[in-house]
């Protein structure tokens, strides 16, 4: 399954870093089955000094998994995976469909 981007989704100029995110970040989810699409980049409505303005934050749909254990194991794959420069959460919720996998760069 190829890696998709949501219609309107900014992801140009991302750090390289980031870049280097997103075979890891499909490939964990299509070892379980999943696709992966990414709904965030640089655009949208992001907190204050949100890393998504600078190309260091990306969020990708998780409402497609229907389990809440599956949701927190691919979690914890991609922490691991990932390792320590990099922030990876879940936020939201199914309800508001609005539920994803944030992650971002920043190392500290």
């Amino acid at each position: 399954m190829p890696l998709t981007v949501k219609t309107g989704v900014n992801i140009d100029q991302l750090c390289d870093e980031m870049v280097d995110v997103l075979p890891v970040v499909n490939r964990t989810f299509m070892e379980h089955g999943f696709g992966c699409t990414i709904t965030a980049g640089k655009d949208g409505q992001h907190m204050k000094g949100s890393l998504h303005y600078v190309g260091e934050a990306l969020d990708f749909r998780s409402v497609h998994i229907a389990q809440q254990e599956m949701k927190n194991k691919i979690l914890a794959e991609l922490k691991d995976k990932l390792g320590s420069d990099f922030d990876c959460l879940f936020e939201g919720t199914a309800a508001g469909r609005t539920e994803h996998y944030h992650v971002e760069y920043d190392p500290s």
